[in-house]
């Protein structure tokens, strides 16, 4: 009896910590970007093939940023992301080709390539621009992470989260949840 309970207790846990993830990953989906803020930094994601280009994800969040862009074109975008295992190229020098090709002029894209992780994306972005306050241009599942790890960092952050349409969807949700938990434990240093 006693190990039934214990058993029912520890599912119980699992199903509300279960809940709270995915509240607090739908509160990130509902953020909204801040005004007057000049500038948007747009977080990497997997890039594809030996001529390096973005991946759907990708892709994505760089067209969210396009259209912020359009709304809002004195700002500065700032893309981030190194050059992960199985890619050609980093992430970010993708990021600012795919903009500029798109019509976003070169002298309002800036390059932050050396970040691996969301953490060293807003790090790194934030020391190298001396950043004081920044959208974040990421997908809707992520935005949650990637504004609770910029506050820890002290930036001040709103988002612009872009809704993920992949077929990757389901796996990327399931992959957050176990980054959240893991932002959440380690990554408060």
């Amino acid at each position: 009896m006693k190990k039934l309970s214990f058993v029912i207790v520890i599912a119980l846990f699992a199903i509300i910590y279960c809940c709270f993830i995915i509240w607090k990953m739908y509160q990130g989906r509902k953020a909204k970007p801040d005004a007057n803020v000049k500038n948007v930094l747009v977080l990497g994601a997997k890039v594809n093939g030996k001529k390096a280009r973005p991946s759907k994800i990708l892709a994505e969040r760089l067209d969210g940023a396009i259209n912020y862009y359009h709304e809002h074109r004195d700002i500065t975008i700032i893309v981030s992301g190194g050059k992960g295992p199985n890619e050609s190229k980093a992430e970010a020098k993708v990021m600012g080709n795919y903009l500029e090709t798109r019509g976003i002029p070169r002298k309002q894209i800036q390059i932050e390539a050396k970040s691996k992780r969301t953490k060293e994306n807003i790090i790194n972005a934030k020391e190298r621009f001396n950043l004081k306050s920044v959208v974040i241009v990421t997908s809707d599942y992520h935005m949650y992470r990637a504004l609770m790890l910029a506050k820890q960092k002290g930036l001040k952050a709103s988002g612009f989260p872009i809704k993920t349409k992949t077929s990757r969807r389901l796996k990327d949700y399931c992959r957050e949840f176990l980054a959240i938990t893991y932002a959440w434990l380690m990554d408060r240093k």
